[in-house]
């Protein structure tokens, strides 16, 4: 999944990879386990300087709940959740843009898909 860098795109993310908490009962069938995300993560903001936004506190408040969220305790969304609550930025795609009209398709999606062993 290609979303933004915010906590709401990470929601977005969790659901469909695992299913919804307030739908926990029928995620064996509605979850889609395959899913990846692929989006803009924190450490992007940082590495590749992009346009941001301050958090604002409900992004904040956001971001502290997905770390008790069991669908964002692993090793990659600690990591990456606690960067953006030290940067206080969020990101959207249109941010990558400011690297050139051609740097999604050209360098970002494909260097993401190698990383991710899918290239």
């Amino acid at each position: 999944m290609f979303t933004d860098g915010d906590p709401w795109s990470y929601r977005i993310y969790g659901s469909v990879a695992y299913g919804s908490i307030k739908s926990a009962h029928l995620s064996e069938y509605l979850a889609t386990p395959a899913a990846q995300f692929i989006g803009i993560r924190p450490r992007d903001i940082t590495e590749y300087d992009l346009p941001s936004d301050p958090l604002a506190d409900s992004d904040t408040n956001a971001l502290e709940s997905e770390l008790e969220d069991p669908r964002f305790q692993t090793e990659f969304w600690e990591r990456e959740i606690e960067h953006q609550l030290d940067i206080e930025k969020k990101s959207e795609q249109q941010a990558l843009a400011a690297r050139g009209l051609d740097f999604v398709t050209d360098e970002y999606l494909p260097t993401r898909l190698d990383e991710m062993g899918i290239l």
